[in-house]
């Protein structure tokens, strides 16, 4: 009989313990398996529930102001009223230092021994509970509290050493989501500086071209009707050189005019992007010997700063293809694309000219690279390029598609 009841024993106890390596497994697997920290935390709460068995779980976390330890999960639904809750140890100080400690402790009276508030008294009365540290490298993260009217104080070292586990599983979970959730943070205000940075920088574009217009421009050109207007008066050797001046100052406004374009191309403002780019395409092919394909297909709607740095990217790569390229095709295509959740623009034009060996760049081509790439990365794109001698050239740009106005 007692041979029997021994190997029943046993055998349950087997049973059990593999019970507590599979859940021990499946705890790892989901406490890490999740970035979102509400979902952290829910989790870490339910696992370790789950592998003690008979026990609820409040998961604690340190307050960063504070000393409190405040419980912002839990493994039973019904436990949701003791969320919120505050564990001070200020009748206790001895089981705060316990935990800073790494120690565990088990805790009678919670509402007396951690010092809970009065408001969860009912709630925790006469509950004994299992405290269980969650530390990093940098210190007390938070805290593990298992509980169970059933249990008391009974706790035993194998109960312990399992939530010990789960602690230490969480401390990483925890970390992990926490650097996330700061790499969000800190990658979100970097776009919204970044578009900040598109608006001003377009802002400017805007002012400089309309002071070119409107007070130098228009000064050079009085300057040269006045001028032709005293020629018409003089006579002489004079005549050649108020021809020369004349000719200078219409050399000063085709300049100015050009510089007003680079700043803020006109057709943007009197076609749109899309006739904008099918005009490019015609003016390109009317100027030299290549033809040049437009296909635009469902792209999103950019903001000024985009569409400029997408417009100014197009006109480089094609003139480029023209120019130096000898090019006598080329395509310009426009498309929706997505960077990772986000909606993008992607720009790309190909040509089926002689190509370079990028390590071998004329200055000026240099220049037009070096141009291009500026012009993504200042609206948060990017721009890569493929290209080999006598194997033509691809220009694609990945732009932001942002249309929000702050």
């Amino acid at each position: 009989m007692g041979l029997a009841l021994g190997a029943a024993t046993l055998s349950q106890e087997s049973r059990m313990g593999e019970v507590v390596l599979e859940t021990a497994a499946a705890v790892a697997r989901a406490v890490s398996g999740s970035l979102d920290l509400s979902r952290t935390f829910r989790q870490i709460a339910y696992s370790a529930a789950r592998i003690m068995g008979d026990c609820s779980c409040l998961l604690l976390v340190a307050d960063d102001h504070t000393s409190d330890l405040v419980a912002v999960a839990c493994s039973d639904p019904a436990d949701d009223a003791l969320l919120g809750l505050k564990v001070r140890f200020e009748d206790a100080p001895s089981n705060r230092e316990a935990l800073a400690q790494r120690r565990s402790i088990v805790v009678e009276d919670v509402a007396w021994g951690a010092g809970a508030s009065r408001v969860y008294h009912d709630r925790l009365y006469i509950r004994s509970a299992l405290f269980v540290p969650i530390r990093s490298e940098n210190g007390l993260i938070g805290s593990l509290l298992l509980y169970s009217t059933a249990r008391r104080d009974r706790y035993s070292k194998t109960d312990i050493a399992r939530a010990e586990m789960v602690a230490e599983q969480a401390a990483s979970a925890i970390c992990n989501a926490r650097l996330y959730k700061d790499l969000e943070r800190s990658e979100s205000r970097a776009r919204d500086l970044l578009e900040r940075i598109t608006r001003l920088r377009e802002h400017q574009r805007l002012t400089f071209a309309n002071v070119i217009h409107d007070d130098i421009l228009q000064t050079v050109v009085a300057a040269l009707y006045r001028l032709e207007g005293f020629r018409a008066g003089a006579g002489g050797k004079s005549t050649g050189e108020l021809d020369s001046v004349a000719e200078m100052l219409r050399q000063a406004i085709s300049d100015a005019r050009r510089v007003i374009s680079d700043l803020r191309p006109p057709v943007l403002d009197e076609l749109g992007l899309t006739g904008g780019l099918k005009a490019l395409a015609d003016r390109i092919a009317i100027e030299g010997d290549m033809n040049v394909k437009v296909e635009l297909t469902d792209f999103p709607s950019l903001s000024p700063g985009v569409t400029t740095a997408l417009y100014m990217i197009a006109r480089e790569a094609l003139q480029n293809a023209r120019r130096h390229a000898c090019a006598q095709h080329a395509t310009l295509s426009v498309s929706r694309v997505y960077r990772g959740r986000d909606v993008a623009v992607r720009l790309r034009v190909t040509d089926d000219g002689v190509g370079f060996d990028r390590d071998i760049v004329d200055s000026r081509d240099h220049f037009g690279l070096i141009m291009m790439d500026e012009q993504a990365a200042l609206v948060g794109g990017s721009l890569t390029l493929d290209t080999r001698p006598g194997g033509g050239t691809s220009v694609e740009a990945i732009l932001p598609s942002s249309t929000e106005e702050r």
